[in-house]
């Protein structure tokens, strides 16, 4: 698994992804995307099917934490993990099946706001064999 931290950035917050492949950078960005929010609810665990496609891996990263985002607002549901996720970036496709928790309207409070994922300062990079990627958050 990968590791994350989070920087300030102007009234903004930042994450710094550093993991072993693809695969565990897109899923530790979407975990510390989730930790960002608040703590993991209590209840039953969903799965379901999640693909995402894009013009480059940047821009995979922000589709894919946007769907992760859009799941958590609309259907309340909090990424907990994923299954047989692929990252292709070569055909800039991922495909999981993600685990999520389903989160009460009243508990509301427990939870930060994430606007948006932007693009701004958005990398992904191989250096040796590790992987890095910088993402903003729009708070």
């Amino acid at each position: 698994m990968g590791r994350y931290e989070f920087f300030d950035h102007v009234a903004d917050v930042g994450m710094r992804i550093r993991a072993d492949s693809p695969q565990d950078l897109f899923l530790t960005a979407a975990q510390a995307l989730m930790a960002w929010v608040g703590p993991p609810p209590e209840g039953r665990t969903l799965e379901d099917k999640l693909a995402v496609e894009a013009e480059d891996r940047e821009e995979l990263l922000v589709r894919w934490l946007q769907e992760i985002l859009c799941r958590f607002h609309l259907d309340h549901a909090y990424l907990t993990g994923a299954r047989d996720l692929t990252v292709d970036l070569e055909r800039r496709r991922i495909e999981a099946s993600i685990l999520s928790k389903i989160w009460d309207e009243e508990k509301r409070n427990n939870y930060q706001e994430v606007k948006a994922i932007t693009y701004h300062q958005l990398r992904i990079e191989q250096q040796g064999s590790e992987w890095l990627a910088a993402v903003i958050l729009d708070i």
